[in-house]
């Protein structure tokens, strides 16, 4: 009516703090389908406190709900890019690196005859429909002398339930920068990015940045 103001809702607001500051950042854990990795986190929690022989892995039973199968087109991948939609092949490259990064997901890593003859031994069991988007991944390895190791994950390293370390932030840093500078700019550059309000001029940092490594 007569006299209203549109303005009064967003007068009322200035000084408070936004919302989206207060809001939890996530991050991308593994350069691959988001929904292998709570699978990945799971299987990686138990080779890094069980030592698996992959020779002596009976099977690896992948339980996820239906509707994450439905990303996870390919349960024999042959390429790097058919792996990162692979539950499959991210167990597989957990279990025989004990690691999943960048150089994980090439054709050459993928075509290994280790991984070749794990991949066979992987099977999914898949539960009804479900549309909670934190129902679990479970990943059991059974191995030949019977024992097996079982994890369960619902939020993933990343999640703002689960988020990184600061050990952790820099190690995926470290290997997305990998792909396009040397080592020691790699290691400059984290430094840089460290104490960056204590960085006099910025263009010390691009430069490094704009360089390819060579």
């Amino acid at each position: 009516g007569r006299g209203h103001s549109t303005l009064g809702p967003l007068i009322d607001g200035l000084g408070r703090p936004y919302d989206i500051l207060a809001l939890k950042p996530a991050f991308k854990c593994y350069p691959c389908c988001y929904e292998t990795h709570r699978g990945l986190d799971a299987i990686l929690h138990i080779v890094s406190n069980q030592e698996i022989d992959p020779n002596a892995v009976e099977a690896v039973i992948c339980g996820m709900p239906e509707r994450v199968a439905k990303s996870l087109i390919h349960t024999n991948p042959v390429t790097g890019l058919e792996a990162k939609f692979s539950m499959e092949y991210a167990v597989v490259a957990a279990i025989l690196d004990k690691r999943v990064g960048l150089q994980s997901f090439t054709d050459e890593m993928v075509g290994r005859p280790s991984v070749r003859a794990l991949l066979a031994r992987v099977q999914r069991n898949l539960r009804p429909g479900s549309d909670n988007a934190e129902e679990p991944t479970i990943v059991t390895v059974k191995l030949k002398d019977g024992r097996e190791f079982s994890n369960s994950v619902a939020f993933p390293k990343g999640n703002p339930a689960v988020p990184l370390t600061r050990s952790e932030l820099e190690a995926k840093y470290c290997d997305c920068a990998r792909e396009a500078l040397s080592e020691e700019d790699v290691q400059r550059s984290l430094e840089m990015l460290s104490n960056l309000e204590e960085l006099e001029d910025i263009r010390t940092l691009t430069s490094i940045l704009g360089k390819k490594r060579g």
